[in-house]
């Protein structure tokens, strides 16, 4: 893609459908979601020796100029490690392996961790949380952080908040509905 591409590629507006192409190129590698077990023989070629290489080390090559964006916008929103591991790999471009040497992790977990935040980041609870939580009971906005932000489990959010698990369940239910309709709602706009 030579520049124009790239300054075209910048100027289109983030929709959901963009984000889930992106969301897919990302977890997938390609942007459709993958095919069922056995469909993948036919689209990959029989498997041989040379494909060895492992294209999970290395996610510049699936970070698009959408989602280094979108990912630019909502990083400051995670705590501090994770906001810098995205900011290495999308901003700077860093490699996994390099990053990896550096903190003494695997490029595997690296990546791993890489691709669930980016997922974290694409939930529409953590829409809800980040922009319309100050109506929120103080509690359901713990909840709701600790769980779409922090990424904790909603077990452990609920011990940290204090809250029955049942509730703390409750309260993440209600956050994803509630992001769930502003993306809905977002769309209606857009068409």
């Amino acid at each position: 893609m030579g520049h124009s591409g790239v300054i075209e590629a910048l100027k289109q507006p983030i929709t959901s459908q963009t984000l889930k192409q992106t969301k897919s190129r990302v977890l997938f590698g390609h942007p459709n979601p993958p095919p069922s077990a056995t469909d993948r023989s036919a689209v990959n070629g029989p498997r041989s020796v040379n494909r060895r290489r492992r294209s999970s080390d290395d996610l510049r090559n699936l970070a698009t100029s959408t989602l280094v964006r979108f990912v630019a916008a909502r990083r400051e929103h995670l705590p501090r490690p994770d906001a810098a591991l995205l900011e290495q790999v999308f901003e700077h471009g860093r490699t996994l392996t390099s990053i990896a040497a550096l903190t003494g992790e695997s490029p595997r977990r690296l990546s791993r961790h890489v691709k669930l935040l980016v997922k974290r980041l694409t939930d529409p609870g953590f829409d809800a949380v980040t922009r319309h939580r100050s109506p929120w009971p103080p509690q359901m906005a713990l909840i709701g952080e600790a769980v779409f932000v922090r990424g904790l489990s909603v077990r452990a959010a609920a011990a940290e908040a204090g809250a029955p698990y049942p509730t703390a369940r409750a309260f993440v239910q209600a956050v994803r509905a509630i992001g769930e309709e502003l993306r809905a709602g977002r769309k209606g706009e857009a068409a």
